[in-house]
C-alpha cells in the first residue's frame, strides 16, 4: 500500500483530519501486494542451571528453579528432574515428565513467527511434545507433537514427519500459522506423557530452541515505512470471522494473504492520517471469488472495530455489494490489478 498526501486538512468524508489505528480487511481468499549441530549430550547438572533459548537471535537464560508441573497433577510433584546440558541449550525428559518454563516478558507471536528445535527420541512414549502455553493449564491446540503412540484428537499439532525412536530430527514450525497473541504466552511447556505401570521409561531430548519473528507487514505513507502488529490482530465485526485462519505475510512484509472467511483488524503502530489529498494505491490477486473482498480503516475511537462501519470500507470484487466505495471494475477471479483511490475525497 502507498499513501499520499502533502498537508492535513478537513477530511471531508470523516469531517475531520483523524488519525486512523487500525486498518481492518476481510477476504476470504485474496493476496495484497505493496507497491512502494550436533545434538549434545545431555549433562546432568543441579537444578538451579539455566535454560538456554534464543529470540530474535539473542540468548535467553530461564533458571530450571522457576519451572513448575504443567497440566495439573500429571507432573507427579515434579519427582523427576529436567537434565539440562552444560550449556543449557538442550534438555532431556525421562519418565513422565509434564514441566513448564515461564518466558520472562511474555511470548509474542506474530503472523511470521517460528520455532526451530532438534529433537531426539530415546524411546517413544503416549506423547512427546513442546507447547505453548498461557498458563499451566494443558490446551491440545497450543502443543506440537514430535512422536506419540496415543491416539490424539486433531486438536493436537501432530508434525509430519513424525521423530523415530533412536532419530533426530530438526524442526522449523510456523506458530504463527497456528496462533497468535500479543505478550501472551507465559510458558514453554515440555512434556513426555507417560501414564504406564512404568512411568519411567522414556526418553526424548530437546536442543537449540529458537524463536524468530520473520517480516511484519507494512504500508508506506509519503515514504515512511507504518508497520503493523500482527500479533495484536482482533476480530473485525466480531463472530463473522473465522479466528482459526491465520494471516498469512510475506517475508518482505510488502503482501498478506487470507484463506477462508476472514473479518481481521491489524494494529497499525504510527497512526496514519487520511485527509482530502490522501490517495491509497494498492494491488490485488483474488484466487477464488466469494461474497466480499474489501479494505476497511476503523479508529478505535468510533466503535469501528466493534461493528461493520461499512462508510470506511473499500470493495474490490465479490457477489455482494458492500462498503462505502465499489471500485469498477471489480477483481474477477484469477486476476490481479492494481488501485488508485483517492480515499480522501
Amino acid at each position: 500500500f502507498n499513501f499520499r498526501d502533502q498537508k492535513i486538512i478537513c477530511d471531508p468524508l470523516l469531517h475531520q483530519s483523524k488519525n486512523i489505528n487500525y486498518y481492518s480487511m476481510k477476504f476470504p481468499s485474496l493476496s495484497l501486494v505493496a507497491l512502494a549441530a550436533s545434538i549434545l549430550s545431555p549433562v546432568a547438572v543441579v537444578a538451579q542451571s539455566d535454560f538456554v533459548y534464543t529470540l530474535d537471535g539473542q540468548d535467553v537464560s530461564i533458571p530450571v528453579s522457576s519451572a513448575v508441573s504443567y497440566d495439573s497433577g500429571q507432573d507427579q510433584h515434579k519427582r523427576r528432574p529436567l537434565i539440562v546440558s552444560a550449556d543449557g541449550r538442550t534438555v532431556t525428559l525421562e519418565g513422565n515428565i509434564h514441566r513448564a518454563l515461564p518466558f520472562l516478558p511474555a511470548l509474542s507471536i506474530k503472523a511470521n513467527t517460528v520455532m526451530d528445535v532438534d529433537v531426539t527420541i530415546g524411546s517413544i512414549q503416549e506423547a512427546q511434545a513442546i507447547c505453548l502455553e498461557e498458563n499451566t493449564g494443558h490446551s491440545s491446540s497450543r502443543c506440537y507433537v514430535f512422536a506419540h503412540t496415543q491416539d490424539l484428537s486433531s486438536s493436537w499439532h501432530i508434525l509430519d514427519p513424525q521423530t523415530a525412536e533412536g532419530e533426530t530430527k530438526h524442526y522449523t514450525i510456523p506458530i504463527g500459522h497456528y496462533f497468535w497473541g500479543d505478550n501472551k504466552f507465559n510458558y514453554l511447556a515440555l512434556m513426555q506423557d507417560n501414564d504406564s505401570s512404568n512411568r519411567d521409561a522414556g526418553s526424548v531430548t530437546f536442543s537449540n530452541i529458537a524463536i524468530s519473528n520473520g517480516a511484519e507487514f507494512y504500508m508506506t505513507q509519503n515514504g515512511l515505512s507504518h508497520y503493523t502488529n500482527t500479533a495484536a490482530q482482533i476480530r473485525y465485526k466480531g463472530s463473522q470471522d473465522s479466528w482459526q485462519y491465520p494471516l498469512m505475510v510475506s517475508e518482505d512484509g510488502k503482501s498478506v494473504q487470507l484463506q477462508g472467511n476472514m473479518w481481521r483488524a491489524i494494529p497499525i503502530e504510527t497512526p496514519i492520517v487520511i485527509d482530502a489529498a490522501t490517495d491509497l494505491e494498492f494491488t490485488v490477486t483474488i484466487a477464488d471469488v466469494t461474497e466480499i473482498h474489501s479494505i476497511c480503516f476503523a479508529d478505535s475511537t468510533n466503535g469501528g472495530l466493534s461493528a461493520r462501519d461499512a462508510d470506511r470500507c473499500i470493495n474490490v470484487g465479490g457477489t455482494q455489494s458492500f462498503g462505502y466505495y465499489n471500485v469498477d471494475p471489480h477483481t474477477q477471479e484469477g486476476e490481479t490489478r492494481t488501485y488508485t483511490i483517492p480515499i480522501g475525497l
